[in-house]
């Protein structure tokens, strides 16, 4: 027996040390503890997010299920980028309240999330529990989402929209929701798209632009529209069905919050009108209305975001200040981030009067070069629900062209963040509100990866954070209850977790996509020229950020021929100590 008990002790030692030379000598991972288990996240209460205005239509609303728990697996380190990049590219990022839209270099739309109005754009309303191809016809150069419907431009300018229709937001001269997408008529060709909650924005490559959808509020400007009525005759909401013009020309930009909008001259002056409750039109007054006018003490604006209730511009120096080299600037304080609306959530960035009842009617400079660093500029303005973000870049950096995937410095590029923290979508890993811009870490170690280099797109929807590099690589943050991050958990991601992308067939080579959005959106944020068409809800293909783990499937586990060795040997003395045992209990046989 005592000899049993010794031979047992040296199979498990030995086994002990197998399982360890197994898990450490898998090449080029590395390997994560795991966490204790999912963590409950309670929804926040209901009154956080902003509520629809009275329905004219008979589509009935369903609520989002609560979210089950968090996800709190960190990434892991992924090997060296391969020689030859990944053939699928992104170009786009579009978040919605519940749904979100990825825009392939190949032209394709990949839609995920909440299907409930079919804004997922697959000819049904059917819950999906992961990614998906929309049925959009052409090659997709851009997309865009409001609460619940879709926007997607094409490669040849035309506008295709789907999903709820209650306002006439879709465009299409009735308030059906259709999950096909429809190619809106009656607009000339398309440069950039927008989507508020309940209206949408188009911007024409003439620089005129055009609204439909919800006009309760006056956020579609002096459109003539029908008005809606409840049963006892009163005035519940104003509807524009189909695109109106409200600017003939001299628009470079626009931005669509929930029920207030921006345009963006190019003049550098920004338009706004809509919902004022908040004061979001930055007029000083909390008064809402259609009339579009300038915000106050803005001149010069290079980029415009809106969010929920809040907007954000970006302004720079007069072109004195611009050296003849367009990719550098000779002072640093040549940019100036201003904010106005709501800051319920921080999401102003000012630092101070964060309170429920906090907002600004006027436009208020916030400090972002202080969590940037020195000689950073701004390249990239993104805002959502109770969200803004910014991407920095370091100044003299020469965009790549358009046609080539850069090798991108991390240390050149940063991304600031702050706002709303209720469904963790900061990717810091709490619930903390973050009141000023803070800059995002890649992850907890610290580490970078040329492969997550550089950023191509970021989109903020109701409680999740998108992004997406020029190679492919997709992570995201936040709220998941209908799928919307991509994946088939339904857990909040507390980091920015890499997601794989579903393959698809060759398509539309990416330089030939990337050179029509080029064409059409226009390749610098330095000079605005003649004019160029800056895309405020997209970051270009210029940026870097490094984030969560590889989506890409993790390459297959090898095991050197040592480990092969040690099995056999373990095996072996196995075999020798079992037989040595029977011959000690003088069984009829004998070693050899």
């Amino acid at each position: 027996m005592k000899q049993l008990l010794r031979t047992n002790k040296f199979l498990a030692i030995a086994a002990l040390l197998l399982i360890v030379l197994l898990v450490v000598s898998a090449p080029g991972q590395l390997i994560l503890a795991e966490t204790s288990g999912p963590v409950a996240v309670s929804e926040p209460a209901p009154g956080d997010e902003q509520p629809a205005p009275s329905e004219p239509a008979t589509n009935e609303e369903q609520p989002a299920p609560s979210e089950p728990a968090t996800n709190e697996e960190q990434p892991f380190l992924v090997p060296e980028p391969p020689a030859e990049p990944l053939v699928l590219r992104p170009i786009a990022l579009a978040a919605g309240q519940l749904h979100s839209l990825l825009v392939h270099a190949d032209g394709r739309v990949i839609s995920f999330g909440d299907n409930t109005y079919g804004q997922l754009g697959v000819g049904n309303e059917a819950p999906r529990t992961g990614m998906i191809q929309s049925l959009t016809q052409g090659t997709a150069v851009f997309a865009a989402a409001g609460a619940f419907h879709s926007v997607v431009l094409t490669i040849d300018g035309r506008v295709q929209t789907f999903g709820r229709n209650a306002f006439g937001q879709l465009g299409t001269g009735d308030v059906v929701n259709y999950s096909v997408p429809q190619i809106i008529a009656g607009i000339p060709p398309a440069a950039t798209v927008a989507a508020g909650s309940y209206h949408t924005m188009v911007l024409g490559q003439d620089g005129s632009v055009w609204v439909f959808g919800d006009n309760t509020a006056g956020q579609c400007g002096p459109a003539s529209g029908e008005n809606v009525q409840n049963e006892a005759g009163e005035l519940i909401a104003r509807r524009v069905v189909r695109p109106q013009q409200i600017l003939v020309s001299g628009a470079v930009a626009v931005a669509a919050g929930s029920a207030h909008s921006l345009i963006l001259l190019d003049t550098g002056e920004v338009l706004s009108f809509g919902d004022n409750q908040r004061g979001q039109l930055g007029d000083g007054s909390q008064n809402s209305r259609s009339e579009m006018r300038p915000v106050s003490g803005i001149a010069n604006a290079t980029l415009i975001a809106a969010g929920i209730d809040h907007s954000l511009v970006v302004t720079k120096t007069s072109a004195d200040s611009v050296s003849p080299n367009p990719t550098q600037t000779i002072e640093q304080g040549g940019q100036k981030l201003f904010a106005f609306g709501d800051n319920a959530l921080g999401q102003l960035g000012s630092g101070s009067n964060y309170s429920p009842d906090a907002f600004s009617t006027s436009p208020v400079e916030i400090d972002w070069a202080k969590a940037a660093g020195s000689d950073f500029e701004i390249k990239a303005l993104v805002a959502g629900y109770g969200n803004s973000l910014l991407v920095v870049s370091k100044q003299g950096a020469v965009p790549p062209a358009a046609t080539k995937v850069p090798e991108a410095d991390p240390r050149t590029d940063r991304i600031l963040i702050w706002g709303s923290n209720d469904y963790r979508q900061l990717g810091t890993g709490n619930e903390k509100n973050a009141d000023k811009p803070a800059l995002l870490l890649t992850n907890d170690q610290g580490h970078t990866g040329n492969m997550y280099l550089p950023i191509e797109s970021a989109a903020i929807g109701g409680g999740h954070i998108l992004l997406f590099s020029s190679r492919g690589l997709y992570g995201a943050a936040g709220r998941n209850s209908n799928g919307q991050l991509g994946n088939s958990e339904n857990l909040i991601e507390t980091r920015f977790r890499g997601i794989s992308l579903p393959a698809l067939a060759e398509g539309a080579p990416y330089s030939t996509v990337l050179e029509a959005r080029a064409a059409l959106l226009g390749n610098s944020v330095y000079d605005r020229g003649d004019p160029v068409k800056i895309l405020p809800l997209q970051v270009p293909w210029d940026t870097t950020y490094v984030f969560g783990e590889e989506s890409a499937p993790r390459p297959a586990k090898t095991y050197p021929s040592y480990i092969i060795a040690a099995v056999l040997l373990v095996l072996a003395a196995g075999v020798f100590f079992g037989l040595r045992y029977l011959k000690l209990r003088k069984y009829p046989f004998s070693l050899p």
